[in-house]
C-alpha cells in the first residue's frame, strides 16, 4: 500500500521525522514551503495526508485548511494541522474549521503514528 504526504510546512524537522519511522505501508513526501504553492498542489493531485502549519507566513492556517476541507482534490485529505503555539480554545477552533487532527509542534513520534494511522 501506498500513501501520499503533502506538507505545507516551511520547517524540515515533520518531513525528516516522518521519513526516520517504520511505516506499515509506503509514502512519498512533498513538501511546500509556501502556503500558495501547497494548495496549488493539493488542488491538481490527491494526497492521503496534508499537514498545515497554522502559524505560516503568507496567510493564516486556518483559512488553508477551510479551503482544502472544501477543494474537490482534498476534501477525502485527512488534515493535519501543526503549531507551536496553540492552547484547548484554539485547537477547537482548528478542528472545527475541518482539521482532522491536530499536533502540538515539538510533535512526538507516538502522536504522529496515531495521526496517520487511525
Amino acid at each position: 500500500m501506498h500513501k501520499s504526504v503533502l506538507l505545507i510546512e516551511n520547517d524540515t524537522v515533520l518531513k525528516e521525522l516522518i521519513q526516520a519511522l517504520d511505516w506499515p505501508f509506503s509514502m512519498s513526501i512533498t513538501q511546500a514551503d509556501q502556503a500558495f504553492i501547497g494548495l496549488k498542489l493539493a488542488s491538481s493531485e490527491k494526497f492521503d495526508f496534508i499537514f498545515v502549519d497554522l502559524m505560516l507566513h503568507q496567510v493564516d492556517g486556518l483559512d488553508i485548511i477551510r479551503l482544502l476541507k472544501w477543494h474537490p482534490m482534498s476534501q477525502s485529505s485527512r488534515l493535519i494541522a501543526t503549531s507551536r503555539q496553540m492552547n484547548g480554545a484554539q485547537e477547537a477552533t482548528t478542528l472545527a474549521a475541518g482539521a482532522n487532527y491536530f499536533l502540538r509542534k515539538p510533535i512526538r513520534s507516538d502522536e504522529l503514528i496515531d495521526a496517520l494511522t487511525n
